[in-house]
């Protein structure tokens, strides 16, 4: 049945931790998941286009814009995909008349089959004017939103035949004596109905105050206490004088016994099949971890033998040219200690005392012998960096060559681990096929049933005809006396 919920949010400069949320939403609304239906207007319809468009838009805005609004609805089921396609368009034209860019993301397929709504991001500036049309910051414009969604839900759902409306009022203002439920989140639906039973945890609020769960909760979930109000509403319905509302409660109530003692086999049937395929998965996925840890070891281990092999191979080499460079530094720094300034000055006074000429170029051949000498360091750190050079492009292709070897073994490692994921999470996807299959087929019964129900209560309801056989009796006996003789006749 087609239920109420609209909720109104906002994004804005000031109250966002970074820029780009605005962004971050339309990727969110739009994950391939969730498979959506997009619905827009003045904004461009693919994702990462809509995205880049309210980024600029962000970019270009003031330092405390808004940089859009956020609202979310609740669709009727009643209504097909392209029916509640045209109501979303039909809201959001009308509240921005048809002047405000729009970007709506309807989830209806998947896992929101049983749950369709619409997340819409508007944008306050009319593409006309480029001022304000919702006035979205005004006091009372959420509560205007509220009433517009059930104004166009409620005219769809008449254009299109049904006779289900939607109400935003609480039940105190509708005048219905039922006690509201509490609202239960899908994370918390998922965890009880697949994993485990939630347990209620001491929490502290925003204002610093301890709330204790367990001492309010007594140990029922949210989802229990849901079932609790339920019944409670149900019993009270069955006690109504009118016979429609409480022949629907019975049945209700019924079916609920039904589909509760489903739901306990189903659950805990979840349940297992779940921790079965979770602790699997760990079990695979730990061993895989530990084959591949031994596999990557193994490889580091004949890379280390290798390149020490290596090592041990360019040792002579090595010591063969730590050697000669420790002769050539030797002879170079004998030849400069003989070619010393003071021993030329010394030989160049002794010419001069005993009249010889001293030797023509003795002192260019100083000059060159020195330039060499101060040469050979750089000399030497070239002639150790070509060595080195060619000992790690031999351990390089070493290394590269064992990685090669290893790499079909670690790739074949893991297609087997996801392989053997995979089967596991078929055969927990198959459990829950037949899960889904039992709560499908118990749910077409109880359809079925209503249907009955309802037919029944439509004879018994419908207005009955008058009895044939009397209207002509009656018809009969007027003709007689219409033909018998007039009174004050001839006899």
């Amino acid at each position: 049945m087609a239920i109420y919920h609209c909720n109104h949010s906002h994004i804005g400069k000031t109250t966002q931790s970074q820029p780009g949320t605005a962004g971050a939403h339309i990727r969110y609304i739009t994950r391939q998941s969730a498979e959506a239906t997009l619905v827009a207007e003045h904004i461009p319809t693919q994702r990462n286009a809509a995205r880049a468009w309210l980024d600029r838009h962000e970019a270009v805005s003031r330092k405390n814009a808004r940089v859009c609004d956020k609202i979310e609805v609740a669709l009727p089921r009643e209504l097909n995909e392209e029916q509640r396609a045209t109501l979303v368009r039909d809201f959001c034209q009308q509240l921005g008349d048809q002047q405000t860019p729009f970007f709506a993301a309807i989830h209806q397929r998947g896992a929101d089959q049983h749950n369709p709504h619409a997340h819409i991001v508007l944008v306050d500036k009319s593409v006309e004017h480029g001022k304000r049309v919702l006035q979205t910051t005004e006091r009372g414009s959420t509560d205007k939103i509220r009433a517009l969604w059930e104004h166009t839900c409620n005219a769809h759902l008449e254009l299109n035949g049904h006779e289900q409306r939607i109400d935003r009022r609480t039940l105190q203002e509708q005048g219905i004596e039922q006690t509201p439920q509490i609202h239960v989140g899908p994370r918390a639906q998922f965890i009880d109905a697949t994993l485990n039973k939630p347990t209620s945890q001491i929490r502290t609020d925003h204002r610093g105050r301890e709330i204790r769960y367990p001492d309010i909760d007594q140990g029922r979930t949210r989802r229990e206490f849901n079932e609790h109000i339920i019944d409670r509403n149900l019993h009270r319905l069955e006690q109504s004088p009118n016979l429609r509302i409480s022949e629907t409660a019975r049945l209700t109530r019924n079916q609920r016994e039904e589909k509760r003692a489903l739901n306990e086999s189903v659950i805990r049937q979840a349940r297992g099949t779940r921790s079965t395929y979770l602790s699997r998965r760990e079990q695979l996925y730990q061993a895989f971890r530990n084959q591949q840890k031994d596999l990557i070891a193994d490889r580091e281990q004949q890379i280390e033998t290798r390149q020490s092999e290596i090592r041990d191979a360019y040792k002579p080499q090595w010591k063969a040219l730590y050697q000669q460079q420790a002769r050539e530094v030797n002879t170079a720094q004998a030849v400069m200690q003989y070619n010393s300034p003071a021993n030329l000055a010394e030989e160049l006074k002794q010419a001069v005392r005993s009249g010889d000429k001293p030797n023509q170029g003795r002192l260019s051949h100083l000059f060159k012998t020195a330039d060499t000498t101060h040469q050979l360091p750089e000399q030497h750190h070239r002639q150790r960096r070509a060595l080195g050079r060619a000992q790690r492009a031999e351990q390089r292709q070493a290394r590269d060559e064992i990685k090669a070897a290893f790499r079909p073994l670690l790739a074949e490692l893991r297609m087997d681990w996801e392989l053997q994921r995979d089967a596991a999470k078929l055969a927990d996807r198959q459990a829950r096929r037949k899960i889904t299959k039992a709560e499908q087929s118990l749910e077409k019964k109880h359809e079925q049933e209503r249907l009955k129900l309802d037919a029944a209560l439509e004879r018994t309801f419908a207005p009955r005809p008058a009895n044939d056989r009397h209207q002509q009796r009656d018809f009969g006996r007027v003709r007689e006396r219409s033909l018998g003789p007039k009174p004050g006749g001839m006899g």
